[in-house]
């Protein structure tokens, strides 16, 4: 095997770690519309940030905090009646903030207040396929292994020289316990059941652009939304 493929499988086996335990990756219910909203107005997970009242949160590192401008609550607002993705971010951003005891912009507490109300009508959640953003990992992790080590995103299923992207992301993640076959791997890459998860990922790859080239979020944040190196 190629020095870039053992690079790759190395790579992927380093970034997934903190995305595994025991061997499972748990995404429960999120939803994917959720990122990509954050990218597109400008909102994002300090996970380095410093507050007092962290260890009260349960987010994604004790210590953090979300950064959210009134404009960015303010177009939250302006669709979260129809948005489930929506409606759900600005209530935990607003009882992150409630919670670290900082003043909530004027977005924030004018949507905290008709949640409490009950003058909101909060959209009914859609049902997501519980591996709908595991797909879509497993997909970012193989077109990053492809660009950044110069391999084939797949194979011919009965070759002998199995050092595609998708191999390379398979025994990555067998190293960390999580196992995946190639043909699964590869159905999320190109398989026909896998299109509506492509064009969600299509979506966050723009979006995350759009972010990096307005820079609206910090680079380093942008670096770490999979990797989280």
């Amino acid at each position: 095997m190629s020095v870039e493929f053992q690079d790759a499988v190395d790579w992927v086996e380093r970034v997934s770690a903190s995305w595994l335990e025991n061997g499972k990756c748990d995404f429960a219910d999120l939803d994917p519309a959720e990122p990509i909203l954050c990218l597109r107005f400008g909102i994002y997970y300090d996970a380095r940030g410093s507050t007092p009242l962290a260890s009260l949160i349960g987010g994604p590192s004790f210590g953090g905090r979300f950064i959210c401008s009134d404009a960015a609550g303010s177009q939250l607002l302006s669709v979260c009646e129809k948005s489930p993705a929506a409606y759900n971010l600005l209530r935990e951003i607003s009882a992150d903030f409630i919670l670290r005891d900082d003043e909530l912009p004027p977005s924030l507490r004018q949507f905290a207040a008709l949640h409490l109300r009950g003058r909101l009508n909060e959209p009914k959640k859609k049902r997501i396929h519980k591996t709908a953003f595991r797909n879509i990992w497993l997909l970012s992790l193989s077109r990053n292994v492809a660009a950044d080590y110069d391999l084939s995103i797949t194979r011919n299923d009965e070759s002998r020289v199995r050092t595609s992207a998708c191999d390379a992301v398979a025994m990555g993640l067998a190293r960390n316990g999580h196992h995946i076959s190639y043909r699964a791997a590869k159905e999320v890459c190109v398989g026909t059941t896998s299109r509506r998860i492509r064009a969600v990922s299509d979506l966050w790859v723009e979006a995350y652009h759009a972010a990096r080239t307005a820079k609206i979020i910090p680079e380093s944040v942008l670096d770490r939304i999979w990797t989280d190196v």
